[in-house]
This record gives structure tokens, sequence and C-alpha cells, in this order.
């Protein structure tokens, strides 16, 4: 039979892809960003508002737009609606944040890594890599071939293949490590992979102790570690077991990148070589344990019993365990501090989705002191060859060193054994809940030295129905094995945090025989009084010098009720294509159920549901109060036509979009429909509704004249309307709004050279210069977007009130921020600095402007000393250090450059980087005239608006060559123009000393 394989389209080798665990996970500023999707179907972000390019071929297809429980947005073409709800494709691929936040935009990335399942060999690339473990190949496509390469995919499984982050001196005290050498277990003969970034092989920590090494990240510096987490890693394993191996598996590339399909690749070449514990210092976001990495760990587990060590990660959140800590077969570690308090960085559990008891386990992950890499710049050296860090990464190699030690004390024990080994015989802190510790910190000294463990590991009872009074007691068999030559006698008692009788042990003692085994039952029983939760601890037994501890939960659920739900199509026939979303809005809680019963707590719902076939309907209820048992039947044949009509009888829609948009205590939902035309778009009445302002209906429309030829070029017009209406969706859907109602807005458009073309809002095209004649529903705020070629200018939403004239490409173009735009363009999360500056801003104070193909580079010194260098300008994510310091960044293009000043420390905000702009009156081909000119000049703030400042200008009419100083004088700068162009430099510093140097070279020409 011929072998079936998953198909995994790789990043390119400069992808940024999986880092370090102790590295940034934030994600980027939210100005305007572009991504391709699986489908080839583009989605531009712009402030909030969802604009989506079909790719070719799928001009008929209609997109979903929603957030997550996070506050993502979420953009799904309905194709591909089936396919998300049954487990065929990744959520994830159609999460526009994330792939945003995981470096996926187009400026930045040409490529989108994908996981498929089984091989479709028809539209893909050669493959570069094969994955047995679960019978996969990686390949490499590009975004451009992206829709290509779908049409290939057609019933295939799909995942991404996501960015994963790499999440000793006392130490070893701590967790017992002399007790178990002094007993003789040091790990001799059993080798130790660490899948990381690589090994300074030369380090007195490491020499001789690598057995062999492979790069999986291609990069040129092969298996050296030069980012310097690897080696940290691999000398804290391998000062645990003294005696082991390693083997050196590359798998983040020396910017601490690389991708899942990287990770299982290093994953199987160590159990092929013999590797009986892995160290994964590293993961991917939260999930069920259904993803790539936790399946294939799962597998090489029970095909090799080899046990994988894997770090839960460092957001500091409940239910947040990292892919791939989260598999079944994994040991999970969390972070404790030399204190044995849980550090306030470790993620804890339960898993999503089942409540699964994760982490299994804690070991020392605060200011760790452990080998420093030769290449690397640590930001806490601890002399030459040591450095100190802080991290679960960092915790999770003292347990695969101590998962050594006993390895190498039972040669014939697989995973589960090794595992339920350590788990049994961890110190808990009584303080600690098991799902923030598991079984507690890791003590290798009583692992190698005690006989008696027990099996399995933990015991994880699930999810109770609610009302609990016909509870059926779940029992589980615990086995206590003794290795010792002598029986052990272990009286069993359960320690959880639960009422009297929710967990009872039986029998209460028992005699476990040498070398043999000897059972209990625990039996948890959710039918006794008691409140609806979670509740957990641990099965403890105990004899003379001898304490065995096995982890035990399980979740009463809360009071609960069955909603049926059920879809009717516009010809009242259940619904072949439906959608439906519930979001909970007292938990912030979403659920995305098919038709039929769905079980959810009682409370408060904001549910939107759509079908589609050649029609769609959608349905929005603001307030679903659930407190009973409930059916639900949502007809199509209920919904309405939906739009404005306007006074030009030529206009036609070139975009339209439903939106609903609903607001609880503690977050904000969005949802609705992007489509070319609301033509065949019908809407139901809701019939609950929402207190005024939580809930907000929208129908939004974009029309023009056509061309007679498919588009909308040349259109003299442009109509922007919206009907909204708050509280409910309104039994009226319809409208007709009049040019005199509307207001009316010239928009100018102004070239920049000979024969380009201008594009508004990706329809209208025309020659530059042109003018639009454009009308605004008053009141509500519009965003919108300009391209001349490479050249993005984005409007930030503001609203019109009166008639106006709106500039569009009019210089002079450089970096500067709209107004009243915090957390877009540059900001501090935590100790990364994150930066998107857009250095095509021209004059209007409501724009902001990018040229994707511009090159140069972006550099950070702090304190004067050089930090980091990104190889694009004005995109950048810098780590820094958390303490206060005095920083400059430096952004140059051929065009631009600028020089910043400011302070920064530990903190989430808005960076204070200055703004200039010039609005010099030049004509509509960017010209002044000759002679005395004046140029008026304002300095803003990143984040906030104008400011002041003062000013020092020079111009130059050679180009750079020479310059001259020009006065300013009321917010204008006077010069006397002499034909050609003119380059301007300007220093601006504000009153907290914050400064900018920048010099825009070809500011505007004079004729």
């Amino acid at each position: 039979m011929k072998a079936q394989h998953a198909v995994f389209l790789v990043v390119a080798a400069l992808a940024t892809g999986i880092v370090p665990a102790n590295a940034h996970a934030s994600p980027a500023p939210r100005s305007t960003s572009s991504v391709t999707l699986v489908t080839g179907d583009r989605v531009q972000l712009e402030h909030g508002r969802v604009t989506v390019r079909a790719a070719p071929g799928r001009g008929h297809i209609r997109f979903l737009h929603s957030t997550d429980e996070r506050g993502d947005r979420v953009v799904v073409p309905v194709d591909v609606v089936e396919g998300i709800r049954s487990g065929r494709l990744d959520r994830r691929l159609f999460n526009v944040s994330r792939l945003v936040a995981m470096g996926f935009d187009d400026r930045v990335r040409p490529d989108l890594p994908l996981i498929v399942e089984p091989a479709v060999a028809r539209a893909l690339p050669k493959a570069e890599r094969e994955l047995p473990s679960i019978g996969g190949l990686a390949v490499r496509t590009k975004k451009a071939d992206a829709a290509r390469t779908w049409s290939g995919l057609a019933r295939s499984r799909v995942w991404l293949d996501a960015p994963v982050r790499a999440a000793l001196d006392r130490s070893t005290v701590q967790i017992g490590a002399p007790v178990a050498w002094k007993a003789g277990h040091t790990g001799k003969g059993v080798t130790v992979a660490v899948l990381d970034t690589g090994m300074d092989a030369e380090h007195p920590d490491l020499m001789r102790r690598i057995a062999a090494a492979k790069d999986f990240t291609g990069g040129a510096s092969g298996t050296d570690d030069r980012e310097g987490h690897g080696t940290h890693v691999a000398s804290t394993a391998a000062r645990v077991a003294p005696d082991s191996l390693l083997l050196n598996a590359k798998v983040l590339d020396d910017g601490g990148g690389g991708s899942e399909s990287a990770i299982i690749a290093g994953m199987e070449w160590a159990v092929a070589q013999g590797a009986r514990v892995v160290n994964m210092s590293l993961g991917g976001p939260p999930t069920d344990g259904k993803d790539p990495m936790s399946l294939a760990v799962n597998q090489l587990t029970e095909r090799t019993g080899a046990l994988f060590v894997a770090a839960t990660g460092n957001a500091g959140q409940a239910e947040a365990v990292m892919s791939p800590a989260v598999a079944d077969a994994a040991l999970a570690v969390g972070a404790v501090d030399s204190e044995e308090a849980l550090a306030p960085f470790s993620n804890r559990g339960p898993r999503a989705g089942d409540d699964g008891l994760k982490p299994d386990i804690t070991a020392p992950g605060v200011g760790i002191v452990a080998a420093r890499a030769r290449n690397s710049t640590p930001e806490e050296p601890v002399g030459d060859r040591y450095a100190r860090l802080s991290g679960t990464s960092m915790a999770a190699p003292h347990v695969a060193g101590a998962a050594a030690v006993v390895a190498a004390q039972h040669p014939d024990w697989r995973a589960d054994r090794i595992k339920a080994a350590l788990m049994s015989t961890a110190r808990p802190n009584a303080k600690l809940a098991v799902h923030e510790q598991g079984a507690g910190r890791l003590d290798i000294g009583r692992a190698s030295t005690q006989s008696v463990h027990a099996t399995p590991a933990s015991i994880h009872n699930g999810i109770a129905k609610w009302p609990h009074g016909d509870d059926e007691p779940s029992k589980t068999t615990v086995t206590y094995h003794n290795s010792g030559s002598s029986p052990v006698v272990l009286d069993l008692a359960p320690d959880v945090k639960a009422p009297k009788g929710m967990f009872t042990v039986h029998p209460g003692r028992i005699t476990v025989p040498a070398r043999g085994s000897a059972n209990a039952v625990l039996t948890v029983d959710t039918r006794v009084a008691a409140q609806d939760g979670r509740y957990g601890g641990a099965l403890v037994a105990t004899g003379r010098d001898v304490s065995v501890r096995t982890p035990a939960g399980v979740t009463r659920e809360v009071e609960s009720y069955d909603l049926k739900l059920t879809v009717l199509d516009r010809q009242g026939k259940r619904a072949a294509n439906a959608s439906i979303q519930l979001n909970d809005l007292d938990r912030n809680a979403m659920h995305q159920p098919e038709q039929g019963v769905v079980r959810l707590p009682k409370g408060r719902y904001f549910l939107q549901a759509s079908t589609w076939g050649e029609e769609m309907a959608l349905f929005a209820e603001p307030t679903l109060v659930l407190d009973k048992n409930t059916e639900l039947v949502l007809d199509a044949r209920d919904a309405k036509p939906v739009g404005s009509t306007v006074d030009k009888a030529s206009a036609r829609e070139f975009q339209a979009q439903i939106g609903f948009l609903r607001t609880s205590a503690s977050h904000t939902i969005v949802g609705g429909v992007t489509e070319a035309s609301l033509a065949k778009i019908f809407v139901r009445p809701s019939t609950t509704s929402a207190p005024p302002g939580q809930f907000t209906f929208s129908a939004e429309q974009h029309l023009a004249e056509p061309d007679g030829q498919g588009g909308f070029a040349g259109s003299p017009y442009l109509y922007n309307v919206r009907l909204v209406r708050d509280g409910v969706v309104p039994r009226e859907l319809t409208q007709r709004v009049s040019d005199r109602s509307l207001v009316a807005v010239r928009g100018s458009h102004a070239a920049t050279g000979s024969g380009q073309v201008g594009v508004r809002e990706g329809v209208i095209k025309a020659p530059l210069p042109f003018t639009l004649t454009e009308f605004y529903t008053p009141g509500v705020p519009w965003s919108n977007y300009f391209e001349a070629g490479t050249t993005k200018i984005t409007a930030v939403p503001r609203v019109f009130t009166k008639p106006t004239e709106e500039r569009w490409n009019a210089a002079v173009f450089g970096p500067a921020f709209p107004k009243d735009q915090p957390g877009q363009f540059a900001a501090r999360e935590g100790d990364v600095l994150e930066m998107r500056i857009p250095l095509a801003s021209g004059q209007n104070e409501h724009q902001f402007g990018f040229i994707e193909d511009e090159t140069g580079t972006t550099t950070l010194f702090r304190d004067g000393v050089l930090l980091a260098t990104s190889p694009l300008p004005g995109w950048a994510e810098f780590s820094v250090p958390p303490a206060a310091a005095q920083y400059r960044l430096d952004v140059s293009s051929p065009r631009v450059s600028a020089q910043w000043t400011f302070r920064s420390a530990h903190g989430v905000g808005d960076l204070p980087l200055l703004g200039v702009r010039f609005a010099p009156n030049v004509d509509s081909h960017n010209r002044a005239r000759p002679g005395a000119f004046s140029i008026p000049v304002s300095v803003h703030r990143n984040g906030a608006g104008r400011v002041d400042a003062s000013l020092a200008v020079e111009v130059s009419f050679d180009d750079g060559r020479t310059w001259e100083a020009a006065k300013v004088v009321d917010g204008a700068v006077s010069v006397v123009n002499r034909v050609g162009t003119v380059s301007l430099r300007v220093k601006a510093v504000d009153r907290d000393g914050n400064s900018l140097e920048q010099t825009v070279i070809g500011a505007y020409s004079v004729s």
C-alpha cells in the first residue's frame, strides 16, 4: 500500500517562525496590515475596517468576519466554513490578527506555511523534507501562488505551520540532584536531545558531550548557537545528568525563528538517533492537544518510548499551556523560583477544551545561571562563559536531565513509567493548585532513590454534566510499582480541596510486594453537595520514607442548558450551509456549534448566524438569555432586503458590508459579512435587544459609476453610505439617501511623476492627477485608501460634518503619524519595542503612507550601544532590557533618513517618537512656484497629536550636497525656491527631550 503523506508548506529561510520561549509573544502595532489567506484571498485591516480582495476566480465568494474571544479579527470565506467546523481546516489560517502578529503580513512575508494531510500532488511545489511521524512532506509555496495551491488542497486536512515560541548554580540542589549523584545515578548511557537554537560545542560544559548534531534551519551557521538559548538549555540538562550524552537538533535559527515542520523533523531525527529524552523549551499557542506538534509527540512516544519534556510557556495566564506541552504524552513543565513560589510568567492549566490536567510538574526557572554561547549577546551575562536567564525554557531542561537520570537507572522503562516516576515523587507547594503546579516541584533525589511510583501519572476525570444529582461516579485504578527488594506498606488518602466524599480511595492501605505491584481505586463522585467548578489535588500514598503523589482533577459543570439550533434556508429547508457563533457576554467565551444541540452555561449570549447559497441570510440576536433548555429556529424566509439607494441612477456597488458590533463590560465583539453587493444579502430583524450603546447594526455600501468593462475606472464620483441602528437589528432595513443629506467632499489626487495611475478604494482607477466627488454619510467614521504603484496611503477613521476638500498623495512625503491613533505605529509591549513607521506620509494629518518596496534599514541603540538592526526601513521588533534607558532609533532609505532619541523603560505604551509634516502649497503634480515661498510645518507625537517643539530647518537645492538654514516663524518655513528639486532637513525637540532629526531628499519640485 502506498504511504500517505501530509504536506508542509514551510516558511522561507528568513521567516520569524519559532522563537525562544523567553522571547516576545505580543502582537505588533495595529495600523494597516495586508494578509493573503491560504485561499489566495487578500485581507486588508485598516484600523478595524476589513477589506477583502478575492483571488482570481473567487469573486463570487462571500466573506464572514468576526472577532474571537481574544479580540482577534477572523475572516472566513464561506466555502471553508464546513472545513473549519469539521476540524479539517485549521481555524488559525483565517485569524488575520494572529497571522499579522506571527509575521505573515504581506509586506514582511511572501509565503505562508501550511501542514496538509494527506498529500495532494497537484499544484504543490517540490517536497523539501520528509516527516514520516505524521506521514508528511515539507514544501515551500508563495502567496502569489496561493490560489493555485489551494485548488489542489480541496479536500485535504490543512493546518497552519505556525510559529512557536521557545518558552544553574543553586537550582540543582533545589531539585535534589546531589542526592541522585551520591547514589550513583548520573544519566550514564542515556542520550538527551535538545531541540533549540543549536549549541556552542566548544563551551567547557558541552565539550565531548555532543554525540551528534543536525541543522534543520538551513542557516549559514550550521548547528552553532548564535542566539544563546539552546546552549543555556543544553548545559542545564547536562549539569543535572552529568554523564549523559546530548543530541543537538537545531530547529530554531540564529534569530530564534523556525517552524512547526522543522521541529517535527527534529523530533523524528532525535528518536531515530536513539534519544530516550527530548527537551523542547519552545512552544506554540495553546491548543486542545490536537495540533501537529502534539500529535507528533503522542505518535513518536507510542512508537519509540521516548519521553518529550516541554515548557508550558511564559504568558503567565490560565488555560494557556503551549503546544506541544499540551500533548497527552508530553511532560509539561512550569517554573518556580528558589523559594518554591510559582513564577509569575509560568503558564497555568487546565488544557483548553477538555480541562485536562496540565502542567504535569514544575522545576526551577527563575534566574538560572548556565552556559553562554560564545557568539551570543545575553541580556544578563555572568562572567565570560555564563548567563542568567528566566523562563519555563529554563525549567524544562532540569526535568529532561532528571528524566535521563531515571532512564539510565531503569533501561527497560518507557516514557510513561519515567514520567510517572518523576511526577509521583515531586514536592508540592501547598499554596498552589493542581492546575498551577501539576504534581509539584521536581525532586530527582527522591525519584532516583525511592522504589515506589504510581501509574497512571495523573487522573483526569473530565467534565461532569450539570445537574449533578444523577452523575455516575468515576473510578480509576491506580497501580503502585515497587522496584525495591522489600515490600512497602502504603496508606492512601486524597489530598484535594474538595467537599468530603467527592474524592475517595479504596482500600486505604495496601502492601506493594518487592518487585511487584498493587492496586487501589480512586473514586470521584460529583453528586456530593458542592459548588460547581474545578476541583483537584492528588491521591497521596505514604509509607516509611515513601511518598507517592498522583494528581487528580474533575470539573463540575456549572448550571448549563441545552440550546437546540436550527437554521432554515430561503426555501424553508434545513440549511446545508450555515455558520453559527455564540459569544458569552458574561464570561468572554466563544462557541461555534453546528446545527443541533449545544450545551452552554446559563447566561446571556450574543448570537450571530448565516446561511448561504445563491442568496445569503444573516441573523443577529443582541441578547439571547439562556436560563432553560431552549429551541431556536433561525428562518431565512424572515430575512429582509437591506441597504441604501442613492440619487445617481448609474451608481453601482463595488463593496458592501453588514456589520454587528456588541459590547459588554469586558469585551467587544465584531461580526458580519463582506460582499461586493448587498443585492442578494438579506437580514432578519432581531427579536431581542441590547441596552443603548451596547449593540450597533450597520449596512455599509461603497458605490461608483461602472466603466462597462467590469470595473469602475474613471468614475467621477464615490458614494460611502451607511445605515446605522442602535440596540437592535431594525424591522426597516432599507433607506433612500439623497445627495443633499450626505456630506460632499472633493477628493484631489496628485501625481508624483508622469504616466502614473492612481486607485481609490481598490477599484476607481484614473490617470494622475484626478479629482473625485465623494459623498459620505455624516456623523459616522470613515477610513479610506489610495494607492499609486507601490505607494499605499490610508486615511484613519474621521467624521465628515460639512463639505470640504481632502488631498491625497500631496508632498512632502516623510515619516509622520496620523493624529490621535495610540498603539498603532510604534509601541512598547513589556520589553519589546514594536514599530511600523509610515515613511511616506504626506500633508494630510489624517493620513499615513508606506512604499511597499522601499529598501533600507532600522537600527536601535541603547545608551549609545548598538542593540539590533532590522533589514526593513521603519519595520522592526526589538527585545530590550527592562531598565530605563536612552534610545536612538535610526531609519534610513534612499529617499529619507530619520533619527529619533527618546527614553523608555519596562511597560506598555506608545513610544514618544516625533513626526514633522511639511505642507507646501504644491499643485496637482506636486510642483511649487519659484521665488519666495512659505511652507506650513507642524510637529506631532506618535499616538497623540500636535506638540510644542523647537524646530530647526535646513533646505537644499542640490539633492543634499549642500544645506542652508531656513527661518521658521509662526509654524511656517520661509524659503526662496529655485527651479529643480528641494530637499528638507529638520531637527525637532519637544519639552520632554524627545528629538527627531530627519532628511527628505527631493521633498518637492519647483518649476
